[in-house]
């Protein structure tokens, strides 16, 4: 059961959306303090919501 939990995971959509937004913006912001800050604050919600 354990095996198919951490499929769950690691095929959930949520968590390849969290590696791929903050992947891109910091590359395309560069210079842009604020495009940092926002993909900062959505993972932690993420996970917040992941683990309750």
């Amino acid at each position: 059961m354990p095996h198919t939990n951490r499929n769950k995971q690691r095929s959930s959509p949520l968590q390849l959306l969290r590696l791929r937004p903050p992947a891109a913006p910091p590359p395309a912001s560069g210079c842009s303090t604020s495009g940092l800050r926002p993909p900062a604050a959505p993972p932690p919600a993420i996970k917040l919501r992941f683990r309750n």
